[in-house]
């Protein structure tokens, strides 16, 4: 019997809207009365025994509730109660992952500044300053900074204080996403760029995963002063992004990254790079240093040209890392047009056909790229049939001819054991082709347009489609299949879907989730979003 859980347990009633931050109440607990009389009818050494296991219980709660923390805006809900509880130095030292958000919170404390400042504030200079401060983004609401004050329960001083508190306190952190968005930057000044040179001192030396989403011209700022060392970083993504569009972007990332990423060369096992901004990654991934540790690598860029795309940077890149790599992630937005006629092979270059004997996951998405460059991404992904165990390819929905060509170049002895597609047309022959050439295949998911043949096979009460019809002849007893997310437009009729649902179902016994479902709450759901919304996160 436990008596520790009714005293920790956050709840509000189900089919309620959201309470106001003031009045967010803990459950109620049950009366220590109520306990005492149940304790009653057991034994005295057994009451006794049950201290240390529901001690135990408690901590491992405790652990779980408080992992995972978050401050962003200080009006949410989830901040002010982060706020409240994370001063308690017995629970912050339990958060193993923060995220930080503190745009809102450095807007609170500059506009403080501003109603503290001068009342003779009507100067040339000062409106100048003033126009400045001006947000233009667009907004659903706006608020005078008092106004702003106002709707928070803490005081801002009190704000500012206890976020100190909670950087000081996270003795055990191993993972920090520290979230900037563009217009904010203006306000990340200090007193709000101390927290990160004090959290540097309190959990740098425990940090395994680091996830910086900023602006260029405050990475400094947020990076560990002096050149410091995070010693046991092992996981580290950045997303490049400027907030003035005259910001040298390269400079920027050769001065100010690219020693931080060389300073943690014996210790990295993954390294992400998502550039949003038109630069030239040649020069930085050429002078990346070998990364003997390095197993996962992920680019996501723009395409400009073949000189400023950074495909021979890439190509030394990998051939650096190519013993040691076991995931390539690759993500290329041809925002700028690629002509097929001047560029008729894309995927002959090198940096397509370096030889990676590790590599394990493949994910390849290729945005706005021409149609004629599809087939050059079948021979550029089997070359590593031989090791791949995870394969995802999403580009242009793909013909029933190319997966074929695909298939064709895989085994049924291949090591692979997850797939994604995307497709136009989803067909029963397609599904029996994945469980013929691919029978030990664990995971499959396929984003598709349509699903075809068109027609019924009923007519003329047109109540069973031939997808449906044909799904139902077949069977894969001894496919080894266990998950399957489909994911499509939300254009099919409430009686199609059941139909396609209790075919899918009935023809692959072996599969035990459905779009995140098991099967039993994959045949009830009634609305399409239940079940495709999980499985279109994996594209």
């Amino acid at each position: 019997m436990s008596t520790f859980h009714s005293s920790f347990v956050l709840a509000q009633p189900t089919n309620t809207p959201l309470l106001p931050t003031g009045i967010f109440k803990l459950m109620q607990e049950i009366p220590y009365d109520v306990w005492r009389c149940i304790a009653e009818f057991l034994p005295t050494e057994d009451l006794k025994r049950l201290y240390s296991v529901n001690r135990a219980f408690l901590n491992i709660s405790l652990d779980e509730r408080y992992r995972v923390a978050y401050i962003g805006p200080p009006g949410s809900i989830s901040t002010e109660r982060n706020l409240n509880t994370l001063i308690d130095p017995k629970l912050t030292s339990r958060v193993r992952d923060f995220t930080f958000k503190p745009g809102s919170l450095c807007k609170l404390l500059d506009d403080k500044s501003i109603l503290k400042g001068p009342s003779n504030s009507n100067t040339v200079t000062t409106l100048l300053n003033d126009f400045e401060r001006l947000d233009i983004a667009p907004q659903r609401r706006r608020a005078f900074p008092s106004q702003l004050m106002n709707s928070y329960t803490l005081p801002v001083d009190a704000v500012h204080k206890n976020v100190l508190r909670i950087f000081k306190q996270m003795i055990n952190l191993t993972s920090l996403r520290i979230v900037l968005d563009k217009g904010e930057l203006r306000h990340f000044k200090p007193p709000s760029s101390t927290y990160f040179s004090v959290g540097w001192a309190t959990f740098g030396s425990n940090l395994k995963s680091l996830d910086l989403r900023i602006p260029l011209e405050y990475i400094e700022n947020v990076l560990p002063a002096n050149g410091a060392i995070l010693t046991n970083l092992q996981n580290l993504s950045l997303q490049i992004i400027r907030e003035s569009i005259t910001t040298d972007a390269s400079t920027v990332f050769l001065e100010k990254i690219l020693p931080f990423v060389n300073a943690h060369s014996s210790t990295l096992r993954s390294l992400s790079f998502d550039i949003a901004e038109q630069m030239d990654l040649t020069p930085v991934l050429q002078q990346i240093d070998h990364i003997h540790t390095l197993q996962i690598f992920k680019l996501k860029s723009i395409f400009m040209n073949y000189d400023q795309t950074g495909i021979s940077g890439l190509e030394q890149f990998l051939q650096k890392h190519r013993v040691h790599l076991t995931a390539l992630h690759l993500e290329i937005d041809a925002a700028f047009g690629l002509d097929p006629v001047l560029h008729p092979s894309f995927f002959a270059q090198h940096c397509f056909h370096i030889t990676l004997p590790a590599l394990r996951d493949l994910y390849v998405r290729f945005y706005r790229f021409p149609v004629q460059y599809s087939i050059d991404l079948i021979p550029f992904a089997l070359q590593f049939s031989t090791t791949l165990q995870s394969l995802a390819i999403i580009e242009r929905s793909w013909e029933m001819d190319h997966i074929r060509l695909l298939l064709d170049g895989l085994t049924s002895n291949s090591p692979l054991r997850e797939l994604k597609l995307k497709m136009i047309i989803l067909e029963a022959s397609i599904i029996e082709a994945f469980a013929s050439c691919l029978p030990n295949l664990v995971t499959l998911g396929i984003l598709f347009h349509d699903i075809g043949p068109d027609g019924f096979s009923d007519p003329p009460t047109n109540t069973m489609p031939l997808f449906a019809d044909e799904m139902r002849r077949l069977n894969f007893p001894t496919w080894r299949l266990r998950e399957l997310n489909l994911v499509s437009p939300l254009h099919l009729m409430q009686s199609q879907m059941t139909n396609f649902k209790h075919a899918l179902v009935g023809a692959l016994p072996s599969v035990q989730r459905f779009c995140g479902l098991t099967p039993e709450e994959y045949l009830k759901t009634r609305e399409f979003m239940d079940y495709f919304v999980e499985a279109s996160k994996g594209f």
